[in-house]
């Protein structure tokens, strides 16, 4: 009876936190009093940001307390830089219940399911219901596009997606691609037809028409990627009647174009069939792009088209494929649906950081807990790209910057993002000049996330150099070891045959050896100590009205031993290592581990001894740091420094539009605000911080200070320069060695600072 009653128990808390069983849950695995049910959030593939993984757990006990722990993947193959474990461990009270979410960071993991652990003890594992591709490099390997990924509710059709994407910039790899002339410029493209590669291979073809006919002695088809394997070629007159049939091999191919020449024909050619055998699936996709009939004095191109499969390119090329290999159109945007009911959206921004929009209808948006709300607006001040169908109230302090667009869109900038309302209510109801304009939006946010800016570390110790030297020392190194060779062997030896001691080499040897091991390690403590080093700089947008705060920086760690502690960041702190990627996967790199328990504690393999370390910082947090501008007696305006660090220039413009400036201003401490009358500059803010997020890397903020001092900031805001770093948190214990910098845009909170 009393398992029963737990049994009873378990059904209604599923129900009540998983809203009934929903379609992304599988039935709940046990071991022992714990049941584990994973859920899909989307399926598909996503390529910066963290990736979220969940895990519903119940205690099913009545009187025992448990402690669960998770780790994903449950084994981890061996390939190129990758992260081999994400770990969380928490405590369930009977009959409690938890849901345990895993962020993947932007790198890739290889391996699946989740291993259970309870009471430390390994109790087996669960498969994940869905499968996520996140941050592989082989999959942007020779992407020559920004590779934009939206995210939808399930209130909007990925078929509806796609259609609106096919209308606004075509077809990819449909028949008509295969008319006029070569457009597929270095050798790569989407402008052409692509027969769809099926198993068994079914043969396919493609008929190009003439417009007007033409007599020809000639054929030029011309290919992108590798050569398309053409069986034969036939050419009609206007009558349907067979003028020439040859095979495809009977020509010659030379670099993207087989030329196959014939005798002159009788009458004008107005068709060419080209019957082509696919390729292997999985591989490179054969890619038709022009067929030239080759007359007397010119070459003339196809008008029409027709094949056996006239949708061949959409539906039946693996989008990440086409990416692999560099195909663009429409496969350099993916819609991915939300597998999750609205009241099971989640309240961290970090679960939307995978993604370059976030697309749902503004009935939805009110749907949504609040908690969900405030996230979404945390996503867009990070540089996302929020998408509503029909209007949603944009908070403050971001309602002032409504941009109207042509399109039929409204565009409101939102921190270093977007917010893009459309008036429809409904996807299907938008027009392909507002499927641009979606498209160029989620571009934007997705720009800096290319493969160039998150793959050279070199370019980041150049840029952002955490030590002044950190080459090996080369010759001393040389010196050294010259000197113990010299020691240990023909001087020794020679000392020892002298005083006729030469059995005193058994312990002579072992002293010198020990003695130039201590002189490495002196000359290595004397040059660099034991202690790491470290920097951190960032832009921060401060929300007074909100409480809240967007970073954009750049960390860097420095260590001489590897630390045994690891590096640990908050829970709303995205991290994106600058790495070399390694693409076969088969040749150096190293795996890493993070475990999500008390913080977001990166542990091991992210440091390595003498080899900087450097990140992309993104984070959007509550914090209470603020400006307060008072009314001293005389009548001045004053700025209480209320930031945590001290000033070093402060430009302050106030809700009357008057223009301050101050200069070293403690922390804590109130100062002057002097009246600058010269406006000296006309640039708007805005443009600076999109600016400022597109570019491939977010520091050292001193680059761009010419950039910032020579803007003023907009009524009821200021720009503060301080040469600390309070909104990055340091990572790294006992770091005695950091350069700290930041500027920090505050926006006033027109309640309590409007004097």
């Amino acid at each position: 009876m009393g398992h029963q009653c737990r049994q009873a128990f378990t059904l209604l808390l599923f129900i009540q936190v998983l809203g009934g069983w929903p379609a992304n849950s599988a039935a709940a695995d046990r071991f022992g009093d714990i049941a584990v049910v994973p859920q899909t959030v989307v399926s598909g593939e996503t390529h910066h940001g963290y990736a979220e993984h969940r895990v519903f757990l119940s205690n099913e006990s009545d009187t025992k307390s448990h402690t669960v722990a998770l780790a994903y993947p449950e084994s981890s193959g061996f390939f190129g830089e990758r992260l081999d474990r994400l770990s969380r461990t928490v405590k369930l009270g009977p009959g409690s219940s938890a849901v345990v979410v895993l962020w993947q960071p932007p790198l890739p993991v290889y391996g699946s399911g989740f291993a259970v652990f309870v009471d430390n003890r390994f109790q087996g594992s669960v498969a994940p219901l869905g499968y996520n591709k996140h941050a592989r490099p082989e999959s942007l390997r020779h992407s020559s596009e920004v590779v934009q990924t939206i995210f939808s509710s399930r209130g909007i059709s990925a078929d509806d997606f796609n259609k609106l994407m096919d209308e606004t910039f075509g077809v990819p790899f449909s028949p008509m691609k295969a008319t006029g002339p070569p457009d597929n410029p270095g050798n790569r493209g989407s402008n052409g037809w692509a027969p769809v590669a099926t198993t068994p291979a079914t043969p396919q073809w493609l008929v190009l028409e003439y417009d007007p006919p033409v007599v020809a002695k000639q054929v030029n088809i011309h290919e992108s990627g590798f050569p398309t394997k053409v069986v034969d070629v036939t050419l009609y007159d206007a009558e349907g009647k067979v003028l020439v049939s040859m095979p495809g091999n009977a020509g010659t191919h030379r670099s993207d174009v087989t030329s196959i020449p014939f005798s002159t024909t009788e009458r004008p050619v107005a068709k060419v069939r080209l019957n082509v055998t696919p390729g292997v699936p999985g591989r490179m996709p054969q890619v038709i792009d022009a067929v030239g009939l080759v007359g007397t004095n010119q070459t003339v191109w196809a008008v029409g088209a027709q094949s056996s499969q006239p949708t061949s390119g959409g539906p039946g090329l693996d989008p990440a494929l086409a990416r692999r290999f560099g195909i663009g159109g429409g496969a350099t945007r993916q819609c991915v649906r939300s597998e999750l009911e609205l009241a099971q959206w989640s309240d961290s921004w970090l679960a939307y950081s995978a993604f370059d929009a976030v697309l749902l209808t503004a009935k939805e948006y009110e749907l949504l807990p609040k908690s969900v709300q405030v996230a979404l607006w945390r996503y867009a001040e990070c540089g996302g790209c929020l998408v509503t169908l029909g209007p949603v109230e944009v908070p403050e302090p971001w309602r002032s910057g409504l941009e109207l667009s042509s399109e039929g869109g409204e565009i409101v900038p939102v921190g270093f993002g977007r917010c893009l309302r459309f008036k429809e209510g409904e996807f299907r109801q938008l027009t392909s000049s507002q499927g641009r304009l979606l498209s160029e939006s989620s571009k934007l946010s997705a720009s800096p996330w290319t493969l160039s800016a998150l793959s050279d570390p070199g370019q980041a110790n150049a840029q952002f150099s955490v030590v002044a030297n950190i080459k090996v020392p080369f010759r001393s190194m040389v010196l050294i070891l010259l000197v113990f060779v010299i020691l240990i062997g023909p001087l020794n030896l020679i000392v020892l045959a002298r005083l006729k001691r030469r059995i005193w080499s058994l312990w002579t040897i072992p002293l010198i050896s020990f003695a130039a091991s201590g002189l490495v390690f002196a000359y290595s403590f004397f040059s660099e100590g034991v202690t790491p080093h470290a920097r951190r700089e960032g832009f921060t947008l401060l929300d007074q009205v909100n409480h809240r705060a967007t970073t954009l920086g750049l960390a860097a760690f420095y260590c001489p031993l590897t630390p045994r502690q690891g590096l640990q960041f908050g829970y709303e702190t995205e991290l994106t290592p600058i790495l070399q990627l390694n693409y076969d996967g088969r040749r150096g790199g190293r795996g890493r581990e993070l475990d999500w328990s008390l913080s977001q504690h990166l542990t091991r393999g992210w440091l390595t001894s003498r080899v900087p370390a450097f990140f992309r910082v993104r984070k959007s947090e509550s914090r209470r740091e603020r400006i307060r501008l008072e009314k001293s007696g005389d009548g001045r305006l004053m700025a209480v420094n209320g930031l945590g660090a001290a000033i070093r220039n402060l430009q302050l413009t106030d809700f009357s539009g008057r223009f301050y400036t101050a200069a070293n201003l403690p922390a804590g401490q109130r100062g002057e605000l002097k009246p600058d009358p010269l406006r000296r500059s006309s640039k708007e803010m805005p443009q600076l911080i999109s600016d400022f997020y597109r570019q491939a890397n977010w520091g050292p903020v001193d680059s761009h200070r010419e950039k910032f001092m020579g803007v003023v900031p907009p009524p009821g805001s200021y720009l503060a320069w301080l040469d600390d770093s309070p909104f990055i948190e340091p990572g790294l214990a006992g770091a005695a060695h950091e350069q700290k910098s930041a500027v920090i845009h505050g926006f006033l909170n027109p309640q309590e600072d409007a004097p």
